[in-house]
């Protein structure tokens, strides 16, 4: 079973990989037709309508989360008879929030001017485009969205990953092309909807012949629906608490400063949601592996495992944080031109982010694992709450630095100790203060290790940015992880992952 979960682990990141490179690369190639064949304020639009509709996936309530986590078991053992029940009920709930989210959407469209600053590009009707964005969103809840969480059941992240890779891919390609060819942004948006439709007749169709044995049109049982809908509850709070960390920021700027500063944003976010992408193929692979280790009830392993897990994250954020640092201007001058450039102190301040967001991604991933969403039911919505009163306070008095500050601030003062608390004292009570010495020993080292890396980098001078960027990325490819490695090769949690990915090779 440890091989199964070890290698269903490494084909999801594989998988995820391949899944990642695809919405990482294609949204530059993107960004950087639009914005030089139609113009800033179309990029703008494009940020902003995919934030709203962000916020309307709230719907959803979690319910995905909470349904899965009540599949582990069942899958482990083979039932298929609840396997059945559950993605019954997911379905029918999911028709049923579809139907919901087309009211509500509907509703939303007056105020659809409040969210922007300034113009709009003349030759578009916003609620027309807005009209395309909600049929897209509301196609995997009225057709096989559902089929993603039997997927999770299995540990088959890859599945869905190889699927929205190879659609996502064709689509962007069609995109472009009829942006360069026609310059019709309209048409640009419909190829949402139709690519959407094509990835669910796919899901439907691998889900059937994957696990035919599941069957979806059984009863909805009550009881089951009663409990998951409890679970769903705790989960909505932090469902709020992820829109609202990845989404307010953008509607506040829109809302403050405009479709232009939104634009310049949102290429630094582009970047910044590239490289989280990235970690989260590690940790959201690993999720579903969590789930079946913690089914066995073996806490000497669990909390071996959760330490290793600890470990990587801090090392694979604490590396990523300094890369921004040093390759972030480099990048974007190459990529969009020096024009396109906000101060360093912003990226500082989105490394900031970066370490202290995927910091706490492992007590995430346990939390999530374990089903630990109500224990902390009420701090979502106070540190949302506090982080939107905070970017509305502070973009109005230092501009865009204050919409992260604020962020790093709830991240660093409200999650992270209110997170930790509740999965250490749920799961790893033993292990509570050696976490935090943990903590605070890998936060020096990744100070140090970055600070070394920064100076390094400084050395190389040149009018060239692709040799800059070149010469940077070398230095931080190296010397953060040889620093990390001769640091910590001999703990523990080091040779687990070690050990973990030699299992694969024998």
């Amino acid at each position: 079973m440890v091989k199964t979960r070890t290698a269903n682990t490494a084909k999801n990141i594989l998988t995820g990989f391949i899944y990642r490179f695809v919405h990482i690369f294609m949204p530059f190639i993107l960004r950087s037709v639009i914005i030089n064949v139609l113009g800033k304020e179309y990029l703008g639009l494009n940020t902003l309508f995919t934030s709203i509709f962000t916020f309307l996936n709230l719907a959803e309530f979690g319910f995905a989360n909470a349904i899965t986590f009540r599949m582990y078991k069942p899958a482990k053992e083979n039932d298929y008879r609840m396997l059945s029940i559950y993605a019954s009920v997911i379905r029918k709930v999911y028709k049923i929030l579809g139907i919901f989210m087309i009211f509500v959407g509907i509703a939303m469209m007056p105020f659809l001017k409040i969210f922007i600053s300034g113009t709009y590009p003349v030759d578009i009707d916003i609620y027309l485009l807005y009209g395309l964005y909600l049929l897209n969103i509301v196609i995997p809840y009225l057709g096989a969205g559902y089929c993603v969480s039997i997927f999770n059941a299995f540990q088959r992240i890859d599945i869905p990953n190889i699927i929205n890779a190879v659609i996502t891919l064709c689509m962007n390609i069609v995109q472009i092309l009829i942006v360069l060819l026609t310059r019709n942004y309209y048409l640009y948006i419909i190829c949402l909807p139709i690519f959407t439709c094509v990835t669910n007749f796919l899901f439907w169709k691998t889900k059937n012949k994957e696990y035919a044995n599941i069957n979806v049109n059984k009863k909805i049982d009550g009881k089951i629906l009663k409990d998951t809908f409890k679970s769903s509850g705790a989960l909505f709070g932090h469902s709020l608490n992820y829109v609202i960390v990845s989404v307010a920021d953008n509607l506040v700027i829109s809302s403050f400063m405009g479709l232009s500063v939104l634009a310049v944003y949102g290429n630094y976010y582009t970047v910044f949601s590239a490289v989280i992408g990235l970690i989260d193929i590690v940790l959201q692979s690993c999720t579903p592996s969590i789930g079946n280790l913690l089914v066995e009830h073996d806490r000497k392993n669990e909390l071996k495992i959760f330490k290793s897990i600890s470990f990587l994250t801090y090392w694979v954020s604490g590396w990523c944080s300094i890369c921004l640092i040093c390759l972030y201007q480099p990048f974007i001058k190459i990529w969009m031109g020096e024009g396109m450039l906000l101060p360093f102190s912003t990226v500082l301040l989105f490394a900031a982010y970066l370490y202290s967001y995927k910091g706490r991604a492992a007590v995430l991933a346990f939390k999530d694992a374990a089903g630990l969403w109500k224990a902390d039911w009420l701090k979502p919505y106070f540190s949302g709450f506090v982080n939107i009163i905070l970017n509305i306070v502070l973009i109005n008095i230092i501009g865009i630095n204050g919409v992260l500050i604020s962020t790093v601030l709830v991240f660093c003062f409200i999650n992270f100790p209110w997170e930790t608390q509740i999965i250490l004292k749920g799961k790893f009570n033993e292990y509570r203060k050696k976490y935090y010495l943990d903590f605070l020993k890998y936060l020096v080292i990744n100070l140090l290790i970055g600070t070394i890396t920064v100076c390094l980098c400084m050395i190389f001078k040149s009018p060239n940015n692709f040799a800059v960027l070149t010469f940077r990325s070398v230095i931080c490819m190296i010397v953060p992880n040889i620093i990390w490695i001769m640091t910590f090769y001999k703990i523990e949690e080091f040779n687990v992952l070690k050990s973990k990915i030699k299992s694969l090779y024998t």
